[in-house]
């Protein structure tokens, strides 16, 4: 099969322009990912950071509860 020089080109040019539409959109997945996990991570750790003043203000409860004794 013969193609034509300007053919050719097209072709190129369209697997060309349809990777980089495949780049972008992987790095915005990447990115949706990555928002994501950093979301998940700060909700972990503000649940881990309540969790110990809960059990820092039971241990004070409990601590002046034994010194009134």
């Amino acid at each position: 099969m013969y193609y034509l020089e300007g053919d050719e080109d097209d072709e190129w040019a369209t697997i060309v322009k349809f990777d980089t539409e495949l780049f972008k959109k992987e790095r915005e997945l990447e990115k949706q990912r990555n928002a994501e996990f950093k979301k998940k991570m700060k909700n972990e750790l503000d649940k881990q950071l309540i969790e110990k003043n809960a059990r820092k203000g039971d241990e004070k409860v409990e601590y002046e509860a034994y010194v009134e004794l």
